[in-house]
């Protein structure tokens, strides 16, 4: 076999094997220079989460580790391609590997990671997410409301907290309206709405220039589960926080609108 001689096969997870349908999250490269194995998988699991639904988090983790530490020690000596073929065929899980390829591979850590940029990380999840208040602040505009509202002062609570926001318009109470990006991780989506929340507490709780204030939260919930974002809005609401989704402000829009025509 040429010294350069090599095969590469693509790291594939599905939730539902049976179903054959398969993310991209690794590739795997069997090299006849040293080191004659390498892999590497996606930091992120945002594809697998956007395809099938689900969060996997630590067990995610957990599956990329336990098929990383088994390719490496099955294939850290000299390998054949009948050895590679068996080791595929014998995987059955949520994590699988396709039929290998031959390639050149001279330079094994650069073939990788050309290989892994066309085959997995090459093509972004998504077109890249501007910041939440300029996506704010047009969804405002095109809803005809945005030079309705205030541009409010930063308020400073008793517990040493400074809210700050973009927007504001009364209704009977000050409200004070801010936008939060939950795109993310569960956990730290969690984190960051609970941050929100216990602000938003705290200031309706007080009185400030002769009047009541409450916090508006307008959050970006996409890819997140409808059970997920309910319970961040009921979270909201309990704690006396108004919340709606970025994607559906028209009843924000509305009130906006309507209570700028009173006053």
């Amino acid at each position: 076999m040429n010294e350069n001689q090599g095969y590469f096969s693509i790291i594939q997870y599905s939730e539902t094997p049976e179903r054959a349908e398969f993310v991209n999250i690794g590739i795997v490269l069997f090299s006849n220079a040293s080191p004659r194995v390498l892999v590497k998988f996606s930091n992120s699991s945002s594809r697998v989460r956007r395809v099938f639904g689900v969060y996997l988090g630590k067990h995610f983790e957990f599956l990329k580790a336990a098929m990383h530490d088994r390719i490496v020690s099955e294939f850290s000596g000299a390998w054949n391609l009948s050895q590679i073929e068996r080791f595929i065929s014998l995987r059955s899980g949520n994590i699988r590997l396709s039929p290998p390829k031959s390639i050149l591979a001279k330079d094994p850590s650069s073939v990788l990671e050309d290989i892994f940029d066309r085959l997995v990380g090459g093509v972004p999840d998504k077109m890249p997410v501007q910041r939440i208040q300029t996506r704010l602040k047009r969804e405002f505009e095109l809803k005809g409301v945005e030079k309705l509202l205030e541009k409010p002062e930063p308020v400073s609570l008793p517990q040493g907290v400074t809210v700050k926001t973009p927007y504001a318009y009364q209704n009977g109470s000050y409200n004070m309206i801010d936008a939060i990006s939950l795109r993310d991780d569960p956990n730290k989506v969690l984190e960051a709405a609970s941050k929100q929340a216990i602000e938003g507490r705290w200031l309706s709780q007080i009185e400030l220039d002769g009047g009541k204030k409450k916090l508006i939260v307008v959050g970006d919930v996409e890819d997140q589960q409808p059970n997920f974002i309910s319970a961040i809005r009921d979270m909201m609401e309990s704690h006396g926080v108004g919340f709606y989704t970025l994607s559906d402000i028209d009843p924000l829009a509305d009130d906006i609108r309507k209570n700028f025509a009173l006053n």
